[in-house]
């Protein structure tokens, strides 16, 4: 009877430090994509649909003949444009290697004046632009997004304004080309903060420029 009682015991023992084992294991697996029932971010849950709206300067770089930064007086901030509001949208429901893939698009919004004693100089500036989309989560939950595409710049409403004339307005539209890098920290399960930058191309006559646009973004996880 001793002999049964202590076989019986040792065996108890054994599955007990066995199942200790495995809960001690299954604890110290790393679950950053988190749990159903965590308030932390699961990249690829929800419809896939991102959203961010923001501030965006731009730094216009010096190409050929181009004298928009002369013309509106950010020459003397060194061809930098200090302030420009934007929103990006993506949808990635495309599961491609370890990310997403989809597409999406981006707008840039800006109002550019000059003021001089003897003349006034005002336009409104939009790069509009669709997007193919790809993002990739990293293991400690940040999301990194790579982006590309094409669109638009268009300048609207340039008016030159003097005492005693003012010019009819005008408006253009110019082919444009952009690529990027965007990076989506998630403080809560549905709210990021997205900082990024990208480098547009537009085609103008004789004039063609590129312009480098870092971002910051407060953005939604639909």
């Amino acid at each position: 009877m001793t002999a049964l009682f202590f076989f019986s015991f040792t065996i108890f023992a054994e599955d007990n430090a066995s199942t200790e084992d495995s809960t001690s294991l299954k604890v110290a697996v790393p679950d950053y994509t988190s749990t159903a029932d965590s308030d932390a971010f699961v990249f690829g849950e929800g419809a896939g649909v991102d959203a961010a709206i923001g501030f965006m300067p731009f730094y216009q770089f010096k190409i050929g003949g181009n004298e928009i930064p002369e013309a509106f007086g950010y020459n003397n901030t060194l061809n930098c444009w200090l302030w420009g509001i934007a929103a990006r949208v993506s949808y990635v429901p495309l599961k491609v290697g370890k990310g997403e893939f989809g597409f999406g698009a981006e707008i840039l919004y800006t109002y550019l004046s000059r003021s001089e004693d003897y003349y006034k100089l005002h336009a409104h500036l939009t790069l509009a632009q669709g997007l193919i989309v790809y993002k990739i989560q990293t293991e400690n939950g940040t999301v990194i997004e790579l982006h590309g595409g094409g669109g638009a710049l268009m300048l609207g409403n340039i008016v030159y304004e003097f005492s005693e004339y003012t010019s009819d307005p005008l408006n253009k539209v110019y082919p444009s080309i952009t690529g990027g890098i965007a990076v989506q920290r998630y403080v809560t399960k549905h709210f990021c903060i997205d900082t990024g930058w990208d480098m547009s191309y537009a085609f103008m006559d004789d004039s063609s420029f590129m312009i480098l646009q870092p971002s910051i973004s407060s953005g939604w996880h639909f």
